[in-house]
């Protein structure tokens, strides 16, 4: 039997265990104890089944006992902490539990392994005598602050006053108890049955609702896009129109003409930007943005984006600066999204900066990232605004706000597409100082482990401006949008317009052109099935095609144009000009000759 240092063990309950009569009053007489202790019924049960289990694996060896005893643990101050139930028996069969424990699995039969998943504790006493196997339950406060002493003291009395237990009538106790027991699991697995089948109809009725949200989402990239068509193609042919006054092709505009002409593009320009915006974040938001990757320098996309501010910082009231970039290694990743952002963060830094100026920079960070910063000095945001600055359709109020034209869509897509390269994106500021917007990715971008990145687009080179003559079909119902090609392309080109796909088919066939400029949306006969009849006319199919639309392709969509040499963005050549222009031709093989880009 084990020992205790009296101040740290109480003893309870002890019994002696020759044969099965007496082990069976042991454990009734035990759950009578831990009744009166007060311990909760599952807490009983607990320890009690554990002691059981334990007496059927150690069994009643021949000519021997068992000591069984209950001691409560109690600490310095002589609150009880916990309740020990002992076990003596003989080294053999002491270090036979001590190796069944070792070896048993959660699975296996034996009572060791079943009284240790049923305590807190479980230990081996090799030192006392006899040796001991130790069950540990720890109490709750509650049950632990009513073992005073004089408690304790009460309980073993009325344990000593009890008469032996007559073992028929624990046998009957224990059958009925098992039979409710029974009883409960029953209830217990029914109870489980129905919550089983209300998870089942939850899931079904969460797998409905998902797919309600995927085709609500796809119905609305849907309408976005034929939108964004509808209402791009006359925005860019007003772009691109009044670009043409402003330049003063046609004559000479009074100032107050001119002055209108510019209010005219200035609103054309943010509405398309606001189309813009609204396209790209309904994709990224779809996860429909692909990204291509390819090789760039910092350098080559700041003078990219100089191009691009020319004309609006010869408007603004401050000076936009692009600081000369470190020394650093090229990046590999999507420099258009890239540009995106930063012309997002560009755009805000000039709306907003009445004096001062605006500066774009870029540091080599850690762990191989780079960060671009957007840094003005222009109004400022308060503290709590800037947690939902990046937050869509967000704007600040404010008297320059209220003056200034804005969707609140830019920060957000800028948000997204750096999270696409993943990145992130933050903004520093302080009211009526300024604030620094920065966007920080990995210089080299790395792919979702399901995805890969599309394959990068051919270089293009510089060309040299065309002179010889050539001769073009466009097939556009559009007529502004024809107007404007046919002034972009100038003197160097023969064209002939065409409204529809059947009439673009056979001005083609008449004319034999050089080039063939092909919408995607026309009634009738669509661009793609144009691109089709095309390829299956030996004599058509050598012409070379160019795509000219303001839809956004999808990667599905540029498989099927694969017969194409190019796909020209009217928003870009609204934007750019000759340039794109001058490259989706050389992809035509429509060139005087070819430079290098220096």
């Amino acid at each position: 039997m084990m020992t205790g240092d009296a101040s740290r063990r109480s003893l309870v309950f002890v019994r002696e265990i020759r044969t099965l009569d007496e082990g069976i009053a042991a454990q009734q007489g035990l759950r009578q104890a831990t009744n009166l202790l007060g311990l909760e019924g599952y807490e009983q049960a607990r320890l009690n089944t554990a002691a059981a289990e334990l007496i059927r694996e150690v069994g009643l060896p021949p000519g021997s006992a068992l000591a069984l005893d209950l001691r409560i643990v109690v600490d310095e101050s002589g609150r009880a902490t916990a309740l020990e139930v002992s076990l003596g028996l003989s080294r053999a069969i002491a270090a036979r539990l001590r190796e069944s424990l070792t070896q048993g699995r959660l699975d296996s039969p034996s009572g060791i392994v079943a009284a240790r998943r049923l305590v807190d504790t479980l230990s081996f006493h090799d030192d006392d005598d006899p040796p001991g196997v130790v069950l540990g339950l720890r109490l709750d406060r509650g049950t632990a602050s009513a073992l005073s002493p004089v408690r304790l003291a009460e309980v073993a009395r009325e344990l000593a006053m009890q008469k032996p237990a007559d073992p028929r009538a624990e046998i009957e106790h224990l059958t009925r108890e098992l039979a409710r027991r029974d009883e409960m699991l029953r209830a217990l697995r029914g109870e489980l049955e129905d919550t089983n089948r209300g998870v089942m109809s939850l899931y079904a009725e969460l797998d409905e609702r998902a797919e309600y949200q995927r085709r609500a989402a796809d119905l609305k990239s849907r309408i976005l896009s034929d939108m964004g068509h509808e209402m791009r193609t006359p925005i860019h042919s007003i772009l691109s129109i009044s670009q043409f006054l402003l330049q003063r092709l046609d004559g000479e505009l009074t100032d107050e003409q001119d002055k209108q002409v510019r209010i005219i593009r200035n609103t054309a320009r943010d509405l398309a930007q606001f189309i813009d915006d609204l396209l790209d974040l309904a994709k990224a938001q779809a996860g429909k943005v692909p990204v291509r990757v390819e090789q760039f320098g910092v350098a080559q996309l700041f003078n990219t984006l100089r191009g691009i501010f020319r004309p609006r910082a010869q408007e603004a009231t401050v000076p936009l600066y692009f600081e000369d970039p470190p020394e650093m290694a090229p990046l590999v990743t999507d420099e258009s999204k890239l540009s995106q952002i930063l012309r997002n963060f560009i755009s805000n830094a000039l709306k907003f900066t009445e004096q001062g100026d605006v500066r774009v920079s870029v540091t080599a960070g850690a762990g191989d990232t780079v960060t671009f910063s957007v840094t003005d000095t222009g109004i400022g945001l308060a503290p709590e605004h800037l947690a939902y600055v990046f937050e869509e359709f967000t704007q600040i109020d404010s008297p320059l706000q209220r003056r200034t034209k804005g969707t609140g869509l830019g920060l957000p897509l800028a948000k997204r597409l750096a999270s696409l390269l993943g990145g992130e994106v933050a903004a520093q500021s302080t009211t009526g100082s300024g604030s620094t917007f920065t966007a920080t990715i990995p210089r080299v971008f790395a792919p979702p482990s399901d995805a890969a990145p599309d394959t990068p687009a051919p270089a293009i080179t510089a060309l040299a401006p065309i002179q010889q003559r050539y001769r073009a079909v466009i097939i556009d119902d559009d007529e502004a949008a024809r107007y404007v090609l046919r002034r972009r392309l100038g003197s160097a080109f023969s064209v002939v317009e065409a409204s529809s796909g059947r009439a673009g088919i056979e001005a083609t066939r008449a004319l034999m052109p050089d080039v063939v400029f092909l919408d995607l949306r026309m009634p009738g006969l669509s661009g793609f099935e144009v691109l089709v009849l095309l390829a299956a006319e030996p004599a058509l199919a050598r012409i070379p095609v160019i795509i000219f639309t303001s839809q956004s392709v999808t990667d599905g969509e540029r498989q099927r144009l694969q017969g194409a040499r190019a796909i020209l963005d009217k928003a870009k050549l609204s934007e750019e000009g000759e340039p794109t222009l001058l490259e989706a031709l050389a992809l035509a093989g429509i060139t005087n000759h070819v430079e290098p880009s220096q």
